[in-house]
């Protein structure tokens, strides 16, 4: 009978190792993978999918659509998400959702990448708690209500997993996970929402050429060098890169830039000059006029508006 229980495992991809990512921060470790087929009976939550992975620098998946709802818990790392058309930074500590049916992609930061677990999943159950958490396509990052639990859930369903394929102890491990939703915190719109981009139109060598001005955009980026290494004209390059993202280039790079200036200041302390540095700028002066072109006020007026909001 417990066989006829367990659903079809498509993939797995298992390592006997398991440390615990809170306390040994080997990034080098890919865990284990996991995916599960439908069960061939109703459910009121139905476990599609769940996995845990140590992301490699600048990994991304997709685009991709989905025919069930998905949750990644980041527990290390950041890294992009973009669904519906827009773009948000994730950070360790948050979680992200991707609406089944949408067009979504997610790629792991270069120099700080993810380690998250995830969850797939459908049925009227599912439903009603996403409803009743805020997540939606146009709200999908939140807070993790309590980091150490949501680990601590995720470490017991690989265990279940690895130790006997117990599909219905990870499912109740599941519904743990889903009723911590209830108590979500979401962050303020503008630590989260970057340039938007339609990936899915691009060609490959686009795409291609997108992920290495996302990842290299603080450095000193060539037009020239990059149509080169897509073995494309500058103008070709120039006029598809538009076509998908809607802007030059060079725009697109100080666009990434003053988004991460404006995380900086709204997450640190960090004096103006080490954020113009920090976003690629070695004219602080510079980095203030850029700033105040791209956001109507100067870098000091807009800290002293987060800082009257703060006090509010």
């Amino acid at each position: 009978m417990r066989g006829m229980l367990l659903p079809r495992i498509r993939h797995a991809m298992l390592s006997l190792l398991f440390p615990s990512v809170l306390d040994a921060g080997r990034g080098d470790i890919v865990h284990p993978y996991v995916h599960y087929a439908r069960p061939d009976y109703p459910m009121p939550l139905c476990l599609v999918q769940f996995g845990m992975h140590v992301t490699t620098p600048s990994y991304g998946y997709g685009p991709a659509i989905r025919d069930h709802d998905l949750i990644h818990f980041v527990f290390r790392g950041r890294g992009n998400v973009t669904t519906a058309g827009r773009r948000f930074e994730v950070f360790a500590g948050q979680l992200f959702y991707l609406r089944r049916g949408a067009v979504s992609y997610y790629e792991a930061n270069d120099e700080d990448p993810w380690y998250y677990a995830w969850i797939g999943f459908d049925g009227p159950w599912g439903d009603a708690i996403l409803a009743e958490s805020g997540l939606s396509e146009a709200c999908p990052v939140a807070q993790i209500p309590d980091m150490p639990r949501c680990y601590a859930l995720c470490e017991a369903m690989l265990k279940a997993f690895l130790s006997s394929g117990d599909y219905l102890a990870m499912t109740g491990l599941c519904y743990q996970l889903m009723d911590d939703l209830r108590q979500l915190t979401f962050p303020p719109p503008e630590q989260s929402v970057l340039p938007e981009i339609r990936r899915e139109t691009a060609d490959s060598w686009l795409n291609s050429v997108i992920s290495k001005v996302e990842a290299g955009y603080r450095g000193d980026l060539s037009v020239q060098a990059l149509a080169d290494e897509a073995g494309v004209s500058r103008t070709h390059l120039t006029e598809e890169f538009k076509k998908v993202t809607g802007r030059s280039v060079k725009r697109y790079i100080t666009e990434l830039r003053m988004e991460r200036a404006k995380m900086h200041m709204i997450r640190t302390k960090r004096s103006i000059q080490d954020i113009a540095l920090d976003c690629g700028y070695s004219d602080p002066l510079f980095f203030s006029r850029m700033f105040k072109k791209y956001c109507g006020i100067s870098p000091q007026e807009y800290r002293k508006q987060l800082s009257e909001k703060e006090h509010f």
